[in-house]
């Protein structure tokens, strides 16, 4: 939000602020949803940015101590066991249109980016394909959508599943 705050980016931090809003509102942080809120509101108006950079430094220390919190919690549930293993995995063609959901989410910074990442390890059973998802969802797991488009988009080359991006 910072690097989009000097460059003027208003859209840029608009996508920020509402992928923080979610984020924090989802996991209950409440008074960092409200002001990443704020700052979503704002980044749509030209000018009148004068606070914003003193939102963006509140929006910085109430997200270190949410991380920090975070952290301390117990580790985060291991991916689905599938019934059978050794069944074969779905195919790319069946693959694809989650690739591209996901992609279009992470795209967005949106945290629903999650819940399809969810949905292809529960889909997937050999261990190359086990081991890219896992890769990705611990990229998730610390916000690095940047990331996990990056690996989603390798993967999605290996596969041969063409996708559109943004």
């Amino acid at each position: 939000m910072a690097r989009c705050l000097a460059d003027r980016d208003g859209p840029g931090l608009e996508q920020a602020a509402h992928a923080l809003k979610g984020v924090a509102a989802t996991i209950g942080a409440l008074k960092l949803a409200e002001l990443a809120g704020r700052v979503e509101t704002r980044a749509r108006q030209p000018g009148g940015w004068s606070e914003l950079p003193a939102w963006l430094d509140t929006l910085t220390t109430l997200l270190a101590r949410m991380v920090a919190a975070i952290d301390n919690l117990p580790g985060t549930p291991a991916l689905p066991v599938l019934a059978d293993p050794q069944r074969n995995d779905t195919t790319p063609v069946e693959l694809a249109p989650l690739f591209q959901q996901a992609v279009r989410l992470l795209h967005q910074f949106d945290s629903a980016a999650e819940g399809v990442i969810r949905e292809i390890a529960a889909r997937v059973g050999s261990a190359a394909r086990r081991e890219r998802v896992c890769a990705i969802q611990d990229a998730l797991s610390v916000y690095d959508f940047e990331q996990c488009l990056a690996m989603l988009v390798d993967w999605a080359a290996a596969e041969e599943i063409t996708l559109e991006v943004e």
